[in-house]
């Protein structure tokens, strides 16, 4: 279903712990916030707020 990001709270090269919002999608009129599954530091932020995005689209790397 696509979506549109609707805010990236994090940074590049931020440290993130479990459980920290790494980004939200708003779609259908719901949000819809995606967490970080364990502890991890940004990498690359690839997509912004407003952006459209699908099913499977890139937004952040992690490690």
């Amino acid at each position: 279903m696509p979506g549109m990001i609707s805010s990236v709270p994090v940074k590049l090269g931020q440290s993130v712990k479990k459980g920290d919002t790494l980004f939200t999608i708003e779609a259908m009129k719901m949000e819809l916030a995606i967490k970080a599954d364990q502890d991890c530091v940004v990498q690359e932020v690839l997509m912004s707020a407003g952006k459209q995005v699908r099913n499977m689209d890139l937004v952040l790397t992690l490690s």
